[in-house]
C-alpha cells in the first residue's frame, strides 16, 4: 500500500513545497504574474503557451511545476476571445504532445535513467505497473494531470509500446482532457487559479482514500478465502 501511495503523496508534497516557498521569498501574487504573463503572450504570442505547454509535460521539469497551470493561463490570457482561447488550448495540445512523446523515447532508450537521481524511480515503476495493469487505458486515467502524463509516456516507452498507437492514444487522451480543463477555465475565467489548489487536494485525497479503501477490501477477500 505504501508503495501505491507514494505517487499522490509526492504531489501533495511538491505542490506544498511550491507553495510554502512563494510565499517564503514573497514571490508576486497571481495578479501579478497574469499581468507578466500577458506582456509575454502579447510580444510572443502563442508561442509562449506552445513552449510553457513542453516545458510542462517534460518528465522531470514538468515534475516540479503545478500540472495544468499552462492551459488555465492560456485560456485566461485570451481575456474571454473564444478564438484565442480555442487557439490556446490547440497551442497546449500541441505542446504536451511534443513533450510526452519526447518522454515516451526517453523511456525507450533508457535515458530515463538518468533522470532517476531526481527522485522518479519509484514513481516511474509505479506507472510502469499501472501502464502494463490498464494498458492503452493508463492514459485515459492519467492525462488529466501533465505531471502523471509525463510518467505514464515515459512507462510507455519504457515497455515498449508500439511508438503508432502509444502516440494515437497519447494524442486523443491530451485532446480530452486538455478541451475539459479548456472549457473549465473559459466557464471560470481568472477563479480557476483560486480554485487550483482546492481541486488538486481533493483529486488527491480522492486518490489515497482509494488506494487504502482497495488494499483493506483485498485484505478482506484474502481473510474470507
Amino acid at each position: 500500500m505504501l508503495k501505491k501511495l507514494k505517487t499522490p503523496l509526492i504531489l501533495i508534497i511538491v505542490f506544498v513545497s511550491i507553495i510554502l516557498l512563494w510565499n517564503l521569498f514573497d514571490l508576486p501574487p497571481e495578479d501579478v504574474l497574469i499581468e507578466m504573463a500577458k506582456g509575454y503572450f502579447e510580444k510572443y504570442g502563442l508561442v509562449t503557451i506552445l513552449l510553457a505547454a513542453i516545458i510542462e509535460g517534460a518528465l522531470v521539469v514538468g515534475w516540479y511545476l503545478p500540472g495544468g497551470l499552462v492551459i488555465f493561463l492560456g485560456v485566461i490570457l485570451a481575456s474571454g476571445d473564444p478564438y484565442m482561447a480555442t487557439l490556446s488550448v490547440i497551442a497546449t495540445i500541441v505542446g504536451f504532445c511534443i513533450a510526452y512523446t519526447f518522454n515516451y523515447f526517453l523511456g525507450r532508450h533508457g535515458w530515463y535513467r538518468v533522470l532517476t537521481v531526481f527522485g522518479l524511480k519509484d514513481s516511474l515503476q509505479k506507472a510502469e505497473g499501472s501502464f502494463q495493469k490498464h494498458g492503452y487505458k493508463a492514459m485515459l486515467l492519467s492525462y488529466w494531470q501533465p505531471n502523471l502524463a509525463a510518467l505514464v509516456s515515459t512507462s510507455a516507452g519504457v515497455l515498449k509500446a508500439p511508438f503508432k498507437k502509444f502516440f494515437v492514444y497519447s494524442t486523443l487522451s491530451t485532446i480530452l482532457w486538455s478541451a475539459f480543463w479548456g472549457i473549465t477555465a473559459y466557464i471560470l475565467g481568472q477563479k480557476i487559479l483560486e480554485y487550483l489548489g482546492i481541486v488538486f487536494f481533493g483529486i488527491m485525497i480522492i486518490w489515497v482514500i482509494s488506494i487504502i479503501v482497495e488494499h483493506y477490501r483485498n485484505k478482506a477477500k484474502i481473510v474470507v478465502s
